[in-house]
């Protein structure tokens, strides 16, 4: 059983995180969204996920940092392994499957992704980052992959930091002996809109395309990202 948390400060991506948790193939799973600003409203963004299963909302002052929301999030949390969600990115039906399945066949306390698609909509092009970091343990994974036991929180808490709280959280998980685990490339995309200033990372797509490799230019990046994953 999993725990999914995403924190998110723009209404408009309710929906977004909603279809990324309901094509979950995985059925053993909740939703926790923390909304993070103070403009949103908390009834309008219950209202609107209407009748959804397993869902719960909470909402925490603006000034609060990811960090904080995250580990609020996981207080919160009723089950045993927990699944940070981004709210932009594309989660693909088998992606919580193959993550509880490498925690179960590795010995690492986190999985997640190092080689990942990164779909570019100001040119409509698939991107492919960390060649060749799949099925291996590694150091580091996107923060947007984490996949964790929970029980990691009662030694290491996320930092109280908006940017770089994942990339901290697991250099103090490597440091206190936790291992790392890198699944396949698949059932993940990272998301980025044409505007950067739409991201908490504001990396320009000139400098994702100079670090990745583009696989494809195509309106319909799912098909090339919803693959079995092997396990």
């Amino acid at each position: 059983m999993i725990s999914i948390i995403t924190c998110t400060v723009r209404e408009h991506l309710i929906s977004n995180i909603i279809d990324n948790y309901t094509t979950q193939l995985f059925q053993d799973k909740e939703l926790i969204i923390i909304l993070n600003h103070d403009g949103l409203d908390i009834n309008l963004v219950k209202s609107s996920i209407g009748s959804v299963k397993g869902v719960t909302i909470y909402q925490l002052p603006q000034n609060y940092t990811l960090g904080e929301c995250l580990n609020y999030g996981i207080e919160k949390a009723k089950y045993d392994v927990i699944a940070k969600f981004d709210d932009d990115d594309y989660y693909g039906p088998e992606y919580l499957t193959e993550a509880m399945n490498a925690l179960k066949i590795t010995n690492a306390k986190i999985v997640g992704k190092e080689e990942f698609f990164v779909f570019l909509k100001s040119i409509n092009a698939l991107l492919l980052r960390g060649h060749g970091l799949s099925n291996k343990y590694v150091k580091h994974v996107s923060g947007a992959t984490l996949v964790f036991q929970k029980s990691i929180i009662d030694k290491i808490k996320f930092p109280n930091l908006t940017l770089g709280e994942d990339t901290e959280f697991q250099k103090k998980c490597i440091k206190e002996g936790y291992r790392i685990y890198s699944t396949s490339k698949y059932n993940f995309a990272a998301i980025r809109g044409k505007d950067v200033n739409e991201h908490t990372w504001k990396v320009s797509d000139k400098r994702l395309i100079e670090h990745g490799e583009i696989v494809a230019f195509t309106d319909d990046f799912k098909s090339s990202v919803i693959e079995q994953s092997g396990y």
